[in-house]
């Protein structure tokens, strides 16, 4: 089983500094294209599988939808704050074998909107990666989790949306 102090040690690898508070999060960019991709595609499907077997049609609608629902959740992302860097960890579909790893120091960040609604927080963020690429991300973490170690994963989840608050007014203001 997966638990979140195994994921907290699997950040901590990735970041040269001490992490601090480290929260699971979703990726949600491009969700629009997916959807009307989806929707022609089903259309599609509808339009020709339908009328040849209808079998064929509920097999294949079944199949799409479910690769559609395991496309949008599993963009797994894990982010985690040290004391002058964000570590952002982007993980394969399947399980959480990293895809990218950024260690951003505050000083590059060019960008950063924070929101939060109800137990939901959002993150936009622009900066400049070790290679010198600007790099945009879009992701969303919960506040609450259910299961094993919630009450842990709520309070890396207060602290990270402080710390990104924080981050977000000094940028606001350019004083790094």
């Amino acid at each position: 089983m997966f638990s979140f102090e195994m994921f907290i040690n699997k950040m901590q690898r990735f970041s040269e500094e001490k992490v601090k508070s480290v929260v699971y999060a979703n990726s949600y960019g491009n969700f629009g294209i997916a959807f009307i991709v989806s929707l022609v595609l089903l259309d599609l499907l509808n339009l020709f599988v339908a009328r040849l077997n209808v079998y064929l049609y509920y097999f294949l609608f079944i199949v799409f939808v479910l690769a559609l629902f395991v496309f949008i959740s599993g963009r797994k992302v894990g982010l985690a704050i040290t004391e002058n860097r964000i570590v952002y960890v982007k993980f394969n579909f399947i399980g959480y074998k990293e895809k990218e790893i950024f260690e951003v120091p505050f000083d590059n960040i060019k960008y950063i909107t924070v929101r939060k609604i109800l137990f939901m927080r959002f993150l936009k963020m622009s900066f400049i990666s070790n290679m010198g690429k600007l790099e945009r991300i879009r992701l969303v973490f919960s506040s609450v989790m259910i299961g094993p170690g919630s009450n842990k994963f709520k309070e890396n989840s207060k602290e990270v949306y402080k710390r990104l608050v924080e981050v977000q007014k000094v940028v606001d203001r350019g004083d790094f």
